[in-house]
């Protein structure tokens, strides 16, 4: 969740040690916590290990109310932005807004990025129409997004990158996954998920 911070030095100086403790303890606290423990073990001993080392510290105060997501932005027409810019090559993204973190959706947007990630490879970066390609679901607290990203060389333009993006979500509604491509993608997802651990 750090990865997208941008600190300005006027925040950070503006931090008092009252911020800092009532982070700590709103956000760094037993209920806030997942311990992992793994490996050929004794369970019994373990428990009680954890109960002796984890077990006197204390809860912290009250939780944050929940938040009530706010219903899924439909967009009632496409809307496209051209940037210029003096890079070497040319980007193109196009994005969808999706549900919040934790919705029944998630997972499917995971496997249909997977999905969109390897076929727009095959057809863009092995034709040598582009340079790369990813796709990814966004998920945040309140809202999320669908990106497909595709780089081309300058010379290229990003039009047929547009074309395929196109065909994959079209071949993607009339023909459902097979089983044997579906498990190949819940194992890729989920290979992705571990290493980002």
């Amino acid at each position: 969740p750090y990865a997208d911070l941008v600190e300005h030095r006027e925040d950070i100086e503006a931090l008092r040690l009252s911020h800092l403790q009532w982070f700590m303890a709103t956000h760094y606290a037993p209920e806030n916590a997942t311990l992992v423990v793994s490996g050929g073990l004794d369970v019994e001993a373990t428990r009680a290990a954890v109960l002796r080392w984890f077990g006197p510290i204390r809860r912290g105060g009250e939780a944050p109310p929940e938040i009530e997501p706010p219903e899924i932005v439909r967009l009632p027409v496409e809307r496209r932005i051209v940037v210029e810019a003096p890079l070497r090559r040319d980007q193109l993204r196009v994005s969808w807004p999706t549900p919040p973190r934790g919705s029944p959706e998630e997972a499917a947007l995971d496997l249909i990025a997977a999905r969109i990630e390897e076929r727009l490879a095959r057809t863009l970066v092995d034709e040598h129409l582009a340079v790369g390609v990813w796709a990814r679901d966004n998920a945040y607290e309140l809202a999320g997004e669908f990106d497909v990203d595709v780089l081309t060389q300058r010379r290229d333009g990003t039009l047929a990158a547009l074309d395929a993006i196109d065909r994959e979500l079209l071949a993607l509604q009339d023909a459902p996954l097979a089983e044997d491509e579906l498990a190949a993608l819940v194992s890729r997802v989920i290979e992705g998920e571990v290493a980002r651990l």
